[in-house]
């Protein structure tokens, strides 16, 4: 419980931090950093736009005292729960640009880090190192593109669909900076890829 809450925490906290980077009150997502084939997820809270959130001021619900800010969400959340304070900031990676969405994630994580990324694919591992990955048919061969999973809630069976939903950033896998998604939602999927 205490290694959830610390992760739940560690994710609000960097979540809490992008948006403070953002310069803006909303949690809007940045289509500067949208990918073709990305989807943002609609939200609970698209009542309002962008120039309605800047003149309204919040309500002050009196909650945080002394410069303390209230989470967002509780330490005993659900994987739902998350997954909807996310709403809009998910860009869920779609099938038909799934290998030059992930391929460009890859070439370009720069570019990419600390956004929120949702994908389907397969469990596997290398050794210790735990991925999800896909294979496509190309010209007559198969391609394959995978991505390094960090933060891991439960490790599923290897070959188990799975979606993932986290955040892009750089990370090292056997002394190389590599590409990584560091998970914050592992849902496992009936059937097959």
């Amino acid at each position: 419980m205490l290694k959830k809450f610390s992760k739940l925490f560690l994710f609000l906290f960097l979540l809490l931090s992008l948006t403070a980077c953002n310069g803006s009150p909303n949690l809007a997502p940045s289509q500067d950093n949208a990918l073709p084939g990305t989807e943002p997820v609609s939200g609970s809270n698209t009542d309002s736009t962008p120039e309605q959130a800047q003149k309204e001021p919040l309500p002050d619900t009196g909650a945080a005292k002394d410069g303390d800010e209230e989470p967002l969400l509780s330490a005993d959340a659900t994987d739902q729960e998350l997954l909807d304070a996310l709403g809009e900031n998910i860009h869920v990676i779609t099938e038909d640009d799934y290998l030059s969405t992930v391929s460009e994630l890859i070439e370009h994580t720069g570019e990419y880090s600390g956004n929120i990324y949702q994908l389907e694919g397969i469990f596997t591992k290398e050794g210790d190192d735990p991925y999800i990955s896909r294979t496509f048919p190309k010209d007559g061969h198969s391609s394959s593109v995978r991505l390094p999973l960090k933060y891991l809630p439960k490790e599923p069976e290897e070959n188990t669909p799975i979606r993932v939903t986290g955040i892009i950033i750089e990370g090292q896998i056997g002394g190389k900076a590599v590409t990584v998604l560091e998970v914050h939602v592992l849902e496992i999927l009936e059937g097959s890829e």
